[in-house]
């Protein structure tokens, strides 16, 4: 049977007469096609991802207690961040999965896991996400793109492996793309990332020199690449400053450390506007992948500092 929410503006008995004229066969006056059930919202797998790693983190005692209590928290919160953005569009669909207490909470019951299948679950959500960032826009694409990061972080901290590394593809056009005026904003970002790190670098320690250099390498990185996207649409391509001011005064490794921490969760929220912003599914990819770089950066740094290694919940996210 038809639920009235199936077919928004039709009374429950109108939606009663059409399902009984499709039981019958009959042909409805007006209507030459059958009537379709809609795609399902595509952010009800993602909440579903969500819901399996956290009830997968928070059903056994890993090794590292602390890394798989944030996995649950924070995998929990994405589940109800997508959640609250499916009821906020209230899509019609045939999938009627849904949480114990109706609000994206896992409700527990998950058979314990292994690290190295958790780790690969986390893989997989990030994976998942991030393509299918490529087919949003909006906030969903922003909320996506902070999903993929997160967990790619994760995933990264666990195994010591790199994500993908963001890059443009050649043949990017983005001329006349509503996202420009945000990826020069994350050009900005990116010139003054390359100028504190250039701080960062002078009162860093020398055991943390190789790290300080390859955070500063992947700005120069993106900083060429974007150079390049912004020269071949036209119009104005942001030069860097002289100097920048700095929100610490930095003089001593741990004001460094503090001032990497704001520069790299800089950047990272003006790559997620692009994500919202940008109509070119490539352009948000490639905005995807900066704000996994910064993402796993500022956990890294939050290291550096003595706190544990933890990503942000939403990386990009203003607050």
């Amino acid at each position: 049977m038809h639920d009235a929410e199936e077919f928004p503006g039709l009374s429950r008995r109108a939606v009663f007469q059409v399902t009984a004229l499709l039981l019958a066969g009959a042909v409805i006056p007006g209507c030459a096609t059958e009537i379709s059930e809609p795609e399902p919202d595509p952010l009800i797998a993602q909440r579903e991802l969500a819901l399996r790693d956290a009830r997968a983190a928070a059903a056994q005692d890993f090794s590292d207690t602390e890394w798989a209590a944030a996995v649950a928290d924070q995998r929990a919160a994405h589940a109800t961040a997508l959640d609250t953005e499916i009821r906020r569009l209230a899509r019609p669909s045939t999938d009627t999965a849904e949480t114990e207490s109706g609000d994206g909470e896992p409700d527990g019951g998950a058979a314990p896991v292994s690290t190295t299948e958790l780790e690969a679950y986390l893989e997989d959500s990030s994976r998942s996400a991030r393509d299918a960032v490529s087919a949003l826009i909006g906030y969903r694409a922003g909320l996506l793109s902070s999903v993929s990061a997160n967990c790619a972080t994760y995933f990264a901290l666990a195994t010591e492996q790199s994500p993908p590394a963001a890059s443009v593809p050649d043949a990017l056009a983005i001329a006349g793309d509503p996202g420009l005026d945000s990826l020069r904003t994350a050009l900005e970002r990116e010139h003054a990332a390359v100028f504190s790190y250039g701080v960062v670098a002078a009162f860093s320690l020398s055991e943390r020199r190789e790290f300080t250099a390859a955070g500063a390498e992947e700005h120069r990185a993106r900083r060429d690449a974007v150079s390049g996207l912004l020269a071949r649409a036209g119009g104005e391509i942001p030069l860097a400053a002289p100097a920048y001011e700095l929100p610490v005064n930095v003089d001593s490794p741990v004001t460094a450390a503090e001032l990497a921490v704001f520069a790299e969760q800089e950047c990272a929220a003006a790559w997620r506007a692009v994500t919202e912003r940008a109509d070119n599914g490539d352009l948000r990819e490639f905005s995807v992948g900066a704000l996994t770089e910064c993402a796993l950066r500022t956990a890294r740094w939050r290291g550096v500092l003595g706190a544990a290694p933890i990503p942000d919940p939403f990386p990009g996210e203003l607050v």
